[in-house]
């Protein structure tokens, strides 16, 4: 089995759609890991990715990643690109050093906020809508849409938060 490395985790459709035409047109071998899965399991995409299945990872061969880095690069700007890894993994291409921008850290944790705030509406997941919206707003470079899930995240928090008091205190 070929040694697989993790060199991009789309955040959006379009993101991954252009990785994927540079790594063709580049004619790099690529797989996307998660793919398949986000709308399979749990309520599908939402944000742009499943929670419940994690993100999309574009994975290609160890001897291919700095050259897939550097088309990366290129296309999308150095914000982009996940930092090298160690070492690479035969497995299932996770590493420990995958780090991720501030804003790609927004945007999960606005989608985290959203996503418990929605779908566990009273009690724990209230909290967790509210604790994630809000490390989300704390990030400077947060983008619009995510800046909107958050505060909806924390909206939602706070909404489900009343309604469990009116609930339990009448």
């Amino acid at each position: 089995m070929e040694m697989m490395v993790t060199v991009f985790e789309p955040v959006d459709a379009g993101h991954q759609m252009l990785v994927e035409a540079v790594l063709k047109e580049a004619e790099i071998y690529y797989v996307c890991r998660n793919a398949e899965l986000q709308n399979l399991i749990g309520w599908g995409q939402i944000g742009g990715l499943n929670v419940a299945t994690g993100g999309i990872k574009i994975q290609v061969p160890y001897e291919d990643e700095v050259s897939a880095r550097e088309l990366i690069r290129k296309a999308l700007g150095p914000g982009h690109v996940n930092k090298s890894h160690a070492r690479p993994s035969a497995s299932d291409g996770e590493s420990s050093d995958e780090t991720e921008g501030p804003a790609e850290r927004a945007d999960r944790y606005s989608n985290v906020s959203l996503v418990c705030s929605i779908f566990w509406m009273v009690g724990l997941g209230s909290l967790a809508g509210i604790f994630m919206g809000v490390r989300a707003l704390a990030i400077e470079e947060i983008r619009g849409g995510s800046r909107g899930k958050a505060l909806t995240g924390v909206g939602l928090g706070l909404g489900g938060l009343l309604l469990l008091g009116v609930l339990v205190w009448g």
